[in-house]
């Protein structure tokens, strides 16, 4: 058992995070909304069947003890959000008729908070396996197979095998493109962990995302737990099966970074600005390779090229409505080491994506250390 005290500190700096996430929400508001809601108290309780509740009486937001200390931090961040509509639905937009009501999801949309983000509610960095994807759809269930291929120890074939997927995961959203004007599913993920700096290098790996995986990615504000100060975290947008397949690419190109540095590393003892060197050099020969493979589309002549060059005005829409208040920010140059950059540029080329015998599963643990 732990001491006491400990627990209570535990406790202290997970309602100083939440209460941090609720004025990063409140702030983001238009003023008319966020201007006319009042902070609530916030608790932490033992309430089993729920994981989180809105107690307009005693004007307080309570989150289940249990769940806040056994998930990470953004499914918690997830259910605030979502309690936090509540307060906004009751204390600013006029009420509801019913507890999940039309004026309840418009809240929720002010927010950009999930609805379904309470009771059995499973995040979906937590239920969607990024490389479990979809049993119905023939042309994702093709990539899972080639990615699968792209493990062998035949470089020209592993080679080959990632470029098809490649091929058809493109195929995939050209098809998505044709049902223009037709309903179609989005959602976001977190991917990473949350942080008070960001290298130079995650920014790039998001750019590659959303260059050549058909997602939307925005830094969003999120607690970092150690520190009890709010920083960022990369939240990725599209169709569910682009979103899982955008996790899984995150999680394997980072992992490649951090094992590739290691090597390399091994017997430098370079410092961590050089790794970001590395770790540059390594997404710009990745980089490489997908462009090489539209290359060959759009000098063939093939169709897929003028395709998927073409935004997904749906996409645009929900990320619009998510954020309307979205600004764009350049990045500020930096010196380069250009022989560690050379090594991960080369790091780089020789990465194979591949569907891993372990698939990434993202942030799983409990939300801190006790």
């Amino acid at each position: 058992m732990k001491p006491i005290l400990e627990s209570i500190d535990l406790e202290r700096r997970i309602l100083k995070g939440i209460a941090l996430e609720w004025r990063s929400a409140a702030s983001a508001l238009r003023y008319n909304h966020g201007h006319a809601l009042r902070m609530p108290g916030f608790e932490l309780n033992d309430m089993t069947h729920t994981m989180g509740k809105w107690l307009p009486d005693k004007h307080v937001i309570a989150l289940s003890r249990r769940f806040v200390l056994e998930h990470p931090w953004l499914a918690v961040r997830d259910v605030l959000l979502h309690e936090m509509a509540h307060q906004l639905t009751d204390e600013v937009l006029g009420g509801d008729s019913t507890l999940h009501g039309s004026t309840f999801k418009r809240a929720c949309t002010l927010l950009g908070a999930r609805p379904e983000a309470s009771g059995s509610f499973a995040a979906l960095s937590e239920s969607a396996d990024p490389a479990a994807l979809p049993e119905n759809d023939r042309i994702l269930l093709r990539v899972q197979k080639l990615l699968a291929m792209a493990q062998s120890s035949n470089r020209h074939e592993a080679e080959v095998a990632m470029g098809k997927a490649q091929e058809h995961i493109a195929r995939y959203n050209v098809d998505l493109l044709a049902l223009a004007g037709k309903d179609r599913a989005y959602c976001s993920l977190y991917v990473g962990e949350p942080a008070l700096r960001r290298s130079m290098d995650e920014y790039v790996l998001a750019g590659l995302l959303r260059d050549f995986y058909f997602v939307e990615c925005i830094w969003i504000p999120a607690y970092v737990a150690n520190k009890e100060r709010m920083g960022k975290v990369l939240e990725i947008s599209g169709t569910t099966s682009n979103v899982k397949m955008g996790s899984y690419v995150h999680a394997f190109i980072t992992r490649v970074i951090h094992e590739q540095w290691m090597a390399f590393n091994h017997d430098r003892r370079l410092t961590a600005r050089r790794k970001t060197d590395f770790a540059l050099g390594l997404l710009h020969g990745f980089l490489e390779k997908l462009r090489a493979q539209e290359k060959v589309w759009e000098h063939s002549g093939h169709a897929l090229y003028a395709l998927i060059r073409k935004k997904d005005a749906g996409l645009n829409q929900y990320v619009r409505q998510r954020y309307p208040h979205l600004r764009r920010c350049g990045g500020s140059g930096r010196q380069i080491h250009q022989d560690v950059h050379a090594a991960g540029v080369e790091a780089g080329r020789r990465t194979v994506l591949h569907k891993p015998l372990e698939c990434a599963r993202g942030s799983r643990g409990r939300l801190l250390e006790r």
